[in-house]
């Protein structure tokens, strides 16, 4: 009877999850294009759009609240990107060529300040994108990624995307190379995989030495296709660099100048001096970052336990919320996880990081170099984090939807409430730089910006990239053209008055050098002011040189 009644049961079962599953499958029919895509893309990927709307924001309510204005590297790009469809390419120049490409590009429909802001603006969101769709290709959850993601985009060194630099397209292209070399399974994915490395080589300095470590490493370690492969990536690669050398040589210029790599500004000239340095110099980035010594921190905390066993939940509240050891005690664990189960995955993220941080650590270790460390820092913790939330998985009493949620919001409290601490820190420091940046230039910009408007030729402090894009045979240099030609103070007024000089731009700082302002023959007609941290004020003035009959 029993029999006969589970019999029944397992029918009356089966029939109703059929009609459900036909329902399902006709609605599914009846479904437009925009409701497929709603349900096939944006639904089961709404983390990661949220992650890059509110990095999106982040960017635009920085720049506005800033007010940012392109700093002189972006004018040494644009005056790249102007070359490029003549041939031109100066012997001077040592920048790298992509990130040039594509403002041009983006100058089709913008300006060309504004192209650079863009395009670096865009890579940082591409990047955030590539290194979720690769933490999806090795298999690390959707909670770890979205949750990691959102105190990522949040790094000092990402930010840079509002400066207009090349930095944030190196960061999307690392993890993107990285995404197409583990996928490739045809010629076509090889040779994407080639293309980028060649767009990651022209870039900048970093992304030249991880392709030329990455493409030998994928040909000893094969990751899911022939290894005769590796040679098809390498002739693409190679090809990629072509007209780049091509246009070098006939320009008379080296491809790849040892005297610019990273914006060396180090104090003590060019280079390491020794192997000690370099390697001194490659632990500082590696270190600050997390993933240099991690391994100490749990017997750290160990140690301060066993001292003081009754203090146990003030010490794992303090380092919990220490900036940067959370992430730094996740990329520890993530490697350990790596290492025992997917080590040819480790090695080759390994490799590519110590690669593209070899030339800052070489040359000078600024901190903004430290975006070649991002991905690997953000996918050994998410591979942490991941290894976290299938213990809670496993660990858990509740199934079904309710099993599911408190999983979920487990794993993305674990993740961020701790790291929470870190993004503010961060956040604190992004500002802090910028503050002292603006403090120290954003009159002296504004009043260049300004003086847009004015008709004639404008006097400027020295020559700088960003005065001579804008004003070009407009514009007179003090410092160049005057001072350093020794010529007597007593003089520049009237030879100013003779080459037809009508505007001074000065900021404060700089107004000694210009004696004359002083005298009854300039008038001022605009005054810039911005604050300095510490309460102090930054100016900048801008003058007309009145001639003789209006004095």
């Amino acid at each position: 009877m029993s029999w006969a009644f589970s019999s029944a049961l397992a029918r009356l079962r089966q029939g109703f999850t059929s009609g459900v599953s036909n329902r399902i499958k006709k609605s599914r029919e009846r479904r437009g294009p925009l409701r497929r895509a709603l349900f096939m893309v944006v639904f089961p990927h709404l983390g990661l759009i949220g992650v890059l709307a509110v990095a999106l924001a982040a960017r635009l309510i920085y720049l506005r609240w800033f007010k940012t204005f392109p700093p002189g590297d972006v004018f040494n790009f644009i005056t790249i990107a102007q070359g490029i469809p003549q041939g031109i390419y100066s012997a001077d120049e040592r920048r790298l060529p992509f990130y040039p490409l594509l403002i041009l590009m983006a100058h089709t429909v913008l300006e060309w300040e504004y192209a650079g802001l863009v395009v670096a603006v865009a890579a940082s969101l591409a990047g955030l994108l590539a290194l979720y769709t690769l933490g999806r290709t090795l298999g690390f959850s959707k909670t770890a990624l979205v949750a990691l993601l959102l105190v990522l985009q949040t790094h000092p060194q990402l930010m840079t995307a509002t400066r207009g630099y090349a930095d944030t397209t190196l960061f999307a292209l690392l993890p993107a190379t990285l995404l197409a070399l583990f996928r490739a399974r045809t010629w076509k994915g090889v040779v994407l995989v080639g293309v980028l490395c060649g767009a990651m080589a022209l870039t900048r300095y970093e992304g030249l030495a991880a392709a030329a470590v990455l493409l030998p490493l994928w040909f000893l370690f094969p990751v899911g296709r022939p290894r005769r492969y590796a040679a098809i990536a390498v002739l693409v690669w190679i090809l990629s660099l072509t007209p780049y050398l091509l246009i070098s040589a006939a320009n008379n210029r080296p491809p790849f100048g040892v005297g610019y790599v990273a914006d060396i500004e180090g104090p003590e000239g060019y280079g390491s001096a020794n192997f000690r340095e370099f390697w001194d110099s490659g632990r500082t980035i590696w270190q600050r970052n997390g993933l240099f010594g991690a391994w100490k921190i749990p017997y750290a905390i160990a140690r301060e336990i066993a001292e003081d066993p009754f203090a146990t939940p003030r010490i794992l509240a303090a380092r919990l919320t220490a900036p940067g050891e959370p992430l730094a005690l996740f990329a520890l664990l993530g490697a350990l996880v790596l290492l025992r189960r997917r080590w040819p995955v480790l090695l080759f993220l390994l490799a590519a990081t110590a690669a593209a941080s070899a030339p800052p650590a070489w040359f000078n270790p600024l901190r903004r170099y430290d975006i070649v460390v991002l991905p690997l820092l953000f996918l050994l913790a998410a591979s942490g984090v991941s290894a976290i939330q299938s213990l809670l998985e496993r660990g858990t009493a509740f199934g079904g939807s309710a099993g599911r949620a408190i999983r979920w919001l487990a794993g993305f409290a674990f993740a961020t409430v701790a790291a929470g601490f870190w993004t503010a820190t961060y956040a604190e420091e992004v500002r802090n730089r910028q503050l002292k940046h603006n403090g120290r230039e954003y009159a002296y910009y504004q009043a260049i910006h300004a003086a847009r408007a004015l008709q004639g030729k404008i006097l400027f402090e020295r020559a700088g990239i960003t005065a001579e894009f804008y004003f070009g045979a407009r514009g007179v240099y003090l410092l160049d053209q005057f001072i350093r030609a020794g010529v007597p103070p007593q003089e520049i007024l009237p030879r100013l008055r003779v080459e037809g000089v009508r505007y001074a731009v000065v900021s404060e700082s700089h107004a000694k050098a210009f004696p004359f302002l002083d005298g009854p023959s300039v008038r001022e007609v605009s005054l810039f002011e911005w604050p300095r941290p510490g309460g102090d004020i930054s100016r900048a003035t801008i003058y007309e040189i009145l001639i003789a009959e209006n004095r």
